[in-house]
């Protein structure tokens, strides 16, 4: 996930625009795949690490897919309760900026990635039906615990 985000934010990070980022920790929960992993900043990008995070995002595999593929924008996932963010909010509202400002097109293999999300979201909705959509705040929740995640602090 650092390499990806390295090679999508080059630009930003050739142009220092992620400064508000400087020794702040971003951690983000997939929960329905068991993912978690934290993103600090390091010198020229950005490192994969176990430390504590300043901000957790978390939510469904569908929700990050709905974010990634544009179809949703973060107020509406985080506002519907599909997306949690906890922590510094501050650094939640610059995150938000920052990905609301992005070309996507302009990014290096946007076509091929672009194409991997669409299939990826018709394959998750023809498999499991749009689970991530109206997740109540309990039901991810629940699936933190079952799934080992670490709770935020």
């Amino acid at each position: 996930m650092a390499a990806a985000l390295n090679r999508i934010l080059a630009a930003q990070i050739r142009d220092r625009e992620l400064g508000f980022l400087r020794a702040r920790t971003i951690r983000i929960q997939v929960l329905d795949a068991g993912l978690s992993f934290a993103l600090p900043p390091s010198h020229g990008g950005f490192a994969a690490s176990p430390r504590h995070h300043d901000l957790l995002i978390r939510g469904m595999v569908y929700d990050f897919l709905m974010l990634m593929s544009r179809r949703e924008d973060s107020d509406t996932l985080y506002f519907q309760r599909r997306l949690e963010m906890e922590g510094d909010t501050a650094l939640a509202l610059e995150v938000k900026n920052l990905l609301d400002g992005l070309d996507p097109e302009t990014f290096p293999l946007y076509r091929p990635a672009d194409f991997v999300i669409q299939r990826g979201m018709r394959l998750y909705e023809r498999l499991f039906g749009a689970r991530g959509v109206n997740a109540p705040r309990a039901r991810i929740r629940a699936a933190s615990r079952g799934l080992g995640c670490v709770p935020a602090r």
